[in-house]
């Protein structure tokens, strides 16, 4: 049965700003509602959220329920001075509470006198325990997942977590991360494989060996039951990964509508009429005129001032001239708060991702362009 009617998908967008110089964790804004959430069920959820340590400040960030646990990989994204602020990405899986509860980003100051500032952010959710019209997503059947919390140091080319496809073969919607840090600020250089052959690759911003930072990565990739998706690290020195996730969802499982594809070619500011702007690209998708969801990953190719840029990302509907992701922009269109914060890379290898997930109204054949700021 169709895999399209198994899907029920959830996107939130946080805008507002909210400031603290509590040194101590403080909840900073609702990313998630909790009438959003069915108690007990089981959540897929993409996040993000860009973070300013204004000056000499240090600061933490993590998301959790209001008043309540963490959410499992997510209670130590730390950043060191980003006075033009930062993205803390987040990829995870969870079990709503019961009774549910807001989903929250909660912010302390790490050192430092000024007040730590949490701006916009975003966050997708699957819920993979829906019933719809042709029946339930199952684990082990339509998707799979694994998971690790165990702090491992890992020397380059060590495999820093591995999943086997535990699901139907087919077309797999891959979402991985790894959170990781080391004694220097090294960028911890990882790339993400599909049986043992490197399909992508990124790294963190890092300024100092204080900085924990997740890399993310998102693509959609031909795999049968059995296979492999690893990430492993490319960085000459060892490197510490203490959270690191690999979900796998078969999408042709007779969707209504689909596109795959990868946009390989950045340009700067051609597509769309000079600074401040760029683009990967744009793909021609089916969307049957229903509400989709586009997944989108985009990271720095070079370092300099145009890497962050490069992942600096954005998704725009060209055919009905709506954004895909923040459609409202009041404060202007190129405006940095509704793009993930990634900046440019403070030393070289410094290659940043980010994942982006897009929702709107998709009609026949409509052009849908994957931005840079």
């Amino acid at each position: 049965m169709g895999i399209t009617n198994k899907i029920k998908f959830i996107n939130t967008e946080k805008t507002t700003r909210e400031s603290t110089g509590n040194t101590s964790f403080e909840e900073q804004g609702t990313l998630v509602n909790s009438s959003s959430l069915v108690a007990g069920n089981d959540y897929l959820i993409v996040a993000w959220v860009n973070c300013t340590s204004a000056g000499a400040n240090e600061g933490a960030t993590k998301f959790n329920f209001e008043g309540g646990s963490d959410l499992k990989g997510s209670a130590y994204e730390r950043h060191d001075t980003n006075d033009s602020g930062m993205v803390v990405p987040y990829i995870g899986q969870f079990t709503a509470p019961d009774p549910t509860a807001n989903i929250v980003v909660s912010r302390r100051r790490l050192f430092g006198s000024n007040n730590e500032l949490t701006d916009y952010g975003q966050a997708f959710l699957i819920d993979l325990s829906y019933s719809g019209a042709s029946g339930s997503l199952i684990s082990g059947t339509n998707y799979s997942s694994t998971i690790s919390t165990a702090s491992q140091t890992l020397s380059t080319n060590a495999t820093v977590v591995s999943h086997s496809v535990n699901n139907d073969s087919g077309t797999q919607l891959i979402f991985a991360t790894s959170r990781s840090y080391n004694s220097t600020y090294d960028p911890s250089l990882q790339g993400l494989y599909i049986n043992d052959v490197l399909v992508s690759s990124g790294s963190r911003w890092s300024q100092d060996g204080g900085d924990i930072k997740s890399v993310v990565f998102a693509i959609a990739h031909d795999m049968d039951e059995g296979d492999t998706v690893k990430i492993k690290t490319l960085d000459p020195h060892n490197i510490t990964a203490d959270y690191k996730y690999i979900f796998t969802l078969n999408i042709d499982d007779s969707p209504a509508t689909k596109h795959t594809g990868q946009l390989s070619t950045w340009y700067d500011g051609e597509n769309l009429g000079g600074s401040p702007s760029g683009s990967w690209g744009s793909a021609t998708i089916d969307g049957n005129g229903d509400e989709s969801f586009v997944v989108a990953m985009a990271a720095a190719t070079h370092t300099g001032m145009e890497s962050g840029r490069m992942a600096q990302a954005t998704l725009k509907n060209l055919t009905t001239d709506q954004y895909l992701v923040f459609n409202s922009r009041p404060s202007g269109e190129y405006n940095g708060l509704y793009y993930p914060a990634t900046n440019y890379g403070f030393t070289v290898g410094e290659y940043e991702t980010s994942v982006i997930v897009g929702v709107g109204t998709i009609g026949d054949a409509d052009v849908i362009e994957l931005q840079t700021q």
